[in-house]
């Protein structure tokens, strides 16, 4: 079975650095699954999955998309974001029109579709992420999940096959990350890709269908959830704050 997404040798080193973000990251990403990302802060999280995106573009390596190697000019860019969505860890990076429906409905219109699919596609995300009640609402008026879940529905309105999710429910109260993980559950059952990155032990431990282990720019593992948290010697050697998870009797 051909994976959604496959990244091949992928390195990357951000200008004006030494180190690199990646280092000879190979990864396959399988279709219908809810994919953690597991790392420390400059684990290379962000940059994979800016990858994923086509936001970047490798120094070495390629990615594949359907097993067809993607390429970086303007019309296959075009495609590739709209199969791929991405939303960012910091919801302010990603809203930027001045009310909720016109920001939703930007990704759809920039697709060339007419008014009117984009009007349905935009009820039909803003539904999905509950902020029907926000449309015409102005987006620097929200709050913090709100603008979350508004900047998920912006992507969801360009019917993705794969969500890049990046850190989106660090800083969330209980509440609200309970509304995205809904959210994430009908995507899961209509067959959509999530690819989640985190830090959060928890999250990967009981959301996770397949756990991508990231340290140093480099994947150290890539295995289901009862297969890793039963290995102490390996979450021990991740310097992950695991130990409450140790601790448990």
């Amino acid at each position: 079975m051909i994976p959604v997404l496959e990244l091949n040798n992928i390195s990357y080193r951000y200008p004006g650095y030494s180190e690199s973000a990646l280092d000879d990251v190979t990864l396959q990403l399988p279709a219908g699954g809810k994919i953690v990302l597991l790392g420390h802060n400059g684990s290379g999280k962000s940059t994979l999955l800016l990858h994923c995106n086509g936001i970047l573009q490798p120094d070495r390596g390629t990615v594949h998309l359907d097993g067809q190697t993607m390429t970086y000019d303007r019309r296959m860019l075009q495609v590739w974001r709209s199969r791929v969505g991405l939303v960012f860890q910091n919801p302010d990076d990603q809203l930027f029109s001045a009310s909720v429906s016109q920001d939703i409905s930007f990704g759809p219109l920039n697709l060339g579709l007419d008014t009117a699919t984009a009007r349905a596609r935009v009820q039909a995300a803003a539904d999905m992420c509950e902020v029907t009640d926000l449309l015409e609402r102005p987006t620097h008026a929200l709050s913090s999940g709100q603008k979350t879940r508004v900047a998920l529905a912006g992507v969801l309105a360009m019917e993705p096959e794969v969500l890049l999710a990046d850190e989106i429910v660090s800083g969330l109260d209980p509440s609200m990350r309970r509304q995205v993980f809904r959210i994430f559950h009908r995507l899961v059952t209509l067959g959509k890709t999530i690819v989640l990155s985190t830090h959060d032990i928890e999250v990967a431990r009981h959301w996770a269908s397949l756990i991508v282990v990231m340290q140093a720019g480099r994947i150290l593992r890539v295995d289901t959830p009862d297969r890793i948290f039963d290995d102490q010697d390996f979450l021990e050697s991740t310097g992950l704050d695991i130990q409450w998870y140790l601790d448990e009797p």
